[in-house]
């Protein structure tokens, strides 16, 4: 694996797994920079998403698992201890060990109130401030939810209309059912559609062969040249390659 390979391969499994990067800083910057940087994370998330079950038994075996009793700390050390009661905080620790390896929280709020003698109105309550924490995704009920939130926190979620899931479209890309799917939602014709992907294979031909355009996004040099698929290596070139359609 060379050095591109494991940089993808890490931004990938942070993306997974929200657990795994909570020490950082997070925050938007301003410019174009910061712009062009964010379309390439909601690139980086779509590739992901329709890549995480394929790829998951390999990745975990690869990147251990954070020490749980530090990630516990590191969450409840950002709430406000003196703000709630002994109850409170008992709940708040009780879920936030209700959390699963990747960071998601798929409890039932109704069981949670059964098992812990409290209202599920508070339940949901305190469920709202945990998913408030950082890393930002953290507490989400699935990778769906988690991606939302992630494009809330970087001030991107006003760009993006609508997002297309494996399990919603009942196939993973590069099955055709799929790129229907994405059109149906879209609201045009295929041809009115451009798809921008990083995945030649899923994303750029799985496209082209359901009667999309498309756009393969490679800012490193790839391991194979196609002269017949236009590649982006900068997603500040991607108006032109618009406007030209």
């Amino acid at each position: 694996m060379d050095g591109v390979e494991l940089n993808r391969f890490l931004q990938n499994e942070y993306l997974e797994n929200p657990l795994l990067d909570y020490s950082g800083t997070h925050g938007m910057g301003s410019g174009q920079e910061e712009i062009n940087k964010s379309y390439e994370q909601i690139l980086t998330y779509g590739r992901n998403y329709e890549d995480m079950i394929e790829e998951e038994d390999k990745r975990r075996k690869d990147i251990p698992t954070q020490d749980s009793d530090q990630v516990r700390n590191f969450l409840l050390d950002q709430l406000p201890r003196k703000e709630f009661s002994r109850d409170q905080w008992a709940l708040l620790e009780y879920m936030v060990d209700c959390l699963d390896d990747t960071g998601f929280f798929t409890t039932p709020v109704e069981e949670v109130a059964d098992k812990t003698h409290r209202p599920e109105d508070e339940v949901g309550q305190m469920l709202g401030l945990l998913r408030e924490l950082e890393p930002y995704g953290i507490f989400a009920q699935d990778l769906k939810h988690c991606l939302l939130k992630q494009l809330e926190m970087l001030g991107m979620l006003a760009y993006v209309d609508f997002l297309v899931s494996s399990e919603e479209a009942g196939a993973e890309k590069p099955a055709l059912s799929f790129f229907a799917r994405c059109v149906e939602k879209a609201g045009f014709g295929k041809k009115e559609c451009l798809f921008v992907g990083d995945s030649l294979r899923k994303d750029v031909l799985g496209a082209l062969d359901a009667g999309l355009q498309a756009v393969w996004y490679g800012p490193e040099s790839p391991a194979e040249e196609r002269e017949d698929v236009l590649r982006i290596t900068d997603m500040r070139q991607l108006p032109e390659v618009v406007s030209a359609l």
